[in-house]
């Protein structure tokens, strides 16, 4: 299934400010505006989005469904719930649970040396929590919007669809890659039988776009309160994916990335075993 990305410009006024007056919210309750949706206060421990498209009816149906199945408690964060979902003429209304914290991304550019090293920790330790999420209820589908059988959990494991997935994800780049990569193709090749011969894993909910705008943390930075936005690239899988993908997407477009992205590295391999390490190199390869 693709999420369609509707551009928040499309908010009717006059359909907003009827569904405002109906949910008791004002124009001063707005928290922030992003590229899909209006996010205002609702409440103390709520927030409400509103979307422009109706037809996200469907995604958002099957995001609160996602997030149903999921028992955050063993991992000590806390995710979003959907609470209710409404639909008023050409805009929907999404009540969801208020996630403490304030994004991680905000602070980064604020710390010196010793409190960077502490927010790479928070950050590292936090993405491997999402690992002791406890799923409900075995996954249908490794994908969590995928409305074809291809990422079906009935006939192929783990590794068998990311191999699958892989070579989808590099056909579709055509000549792009080999000619600008050198040896691509035998590369590829190996990467691609590490990932064949791999051993069962644990599955884990993969939010898939881990960064630290993602992560809300304490303001004195104390500790790692909740992970939000699942969505495109949520999966069910190895947690080490999700490992991989927050290394190369913290701090990534900053002046210093490449010796950010190395130190991170360096802490990341510090915390894990060894066969860990290795499944975090091949997805950073496949990345």
């Amino acid at each position: 299934m693709e999420i369609k990305r509707s551009d928040v410009t499309k908010i009717s006024g006059e359909h907003r400010s009827y569904l405002l007056e109906e949910l008791k919210v004002t124009s001063k309750d707005l928290l922030a505006v992003g590229t899909e949706a209006e996010v205002y206060c609702y409440g103390e421990s709520h927030v409400l989005k509103l979307y422009a498209d109706p037809s996200r009816l469907v995604t958002l149906k099957t995001l609160k469904a996602f997030y149903d199945s999921l028992d955050d408690t063993p991992s000590g964060l806390k995710l979003p719930r959907i609470v209710t979902i409404k639909e008023s003429g050409p805009l929907i209304a999404v009540i969801e649970s208020k996630v403490p914290g304030q994004p991680l991304e905000g602070l980064l550019g604020k710390l010196d040396r010793s409190n960077q090293e502490q927010a790479e920790e928070i950050y590292l330790k936090a993405v491997r929590a999402l690992a002791k999420i406890k799923i409900i209820a075995p996954p249908a589908k490794y994908m969590l919007f995928d409305e074809s059988e291809k990422s079906s959990t009935s006939n192929q494991t783990w590794p068998q669809f990311y191999e699958r997935l892989l070579v989808e994800k590099v056909h579709k780049t055509g000549e792009l890659l080999p000619n600008n990569v050198a040896d691509f193709r035998a590369k590829f090749e190996l990467l691609v039988e590490s990932i064949r011969t791999d051993t069962a894993v644990d599955i884990s909910a993969i939010h898939g776009d881990f960064y630290p705008g993602n992560l809300l943390v304490s303001a004195d930075l104390s500790r790692a309160e909740g992970v939000v936005d699942f969505g495109s690239f949520t999966l069910f899988g190895d947690n080490m994916l999700d490992v991989a993908s927050a290394i190369g997407f913290y701090r990534m477009y900053d002046p210093e990335r490449r010796a950010i992205r190395n130190a991170l590295l360096d802490r990341a391999e510090a915390m894990l075993p060894s066969l860990d390490n290795y499944r975090l190199y091949r997805y950073l390869a496949a990345h």
